[in-house]
């Protein structure tokens, strides 16, 4: 039996994000789960960043209260074939 060594509790939220990244662009892609510490997002092999890689994330405009959500900076910190989790910074 494996053990939870997260050390925050995950919430499944789906929502839209824009992850952007100065030299790759922008894409659209849905959150899987959200925690205080990061999200992980799903991805099909083609959106997949590297380990390592910083990017900036927006919820999508129109979720949220106001037209312009605030900028996340986060690090992607492992890809599966689902998708790749980010750390925020």
């Amino acid at each position: 039996m494996s053990q939870d060594k997260r050390q925050y509790p995950r919430i499944e939220v789906p929502m839209p994000v824009i992850v952007s990244h100065t030299e790759k662009g922008s894409l659209e892609l849905i959150t899987a789960d959200v925690c205080d510490g990061g999200v992980f997002l799903k991805a099909d092999n083609t959106q997949l960043l590297p380990v390592g890689t910083q990017v900036t994330l927006q919820v999508k405009a129109g979720l949220l209260a106001g037209d312009n959500p605030p900028l996340l900076n986060a690090v992607i910190v492992r890809t599966t074939s689902e998708g790749m989790g980010l750390k925020f910074l």
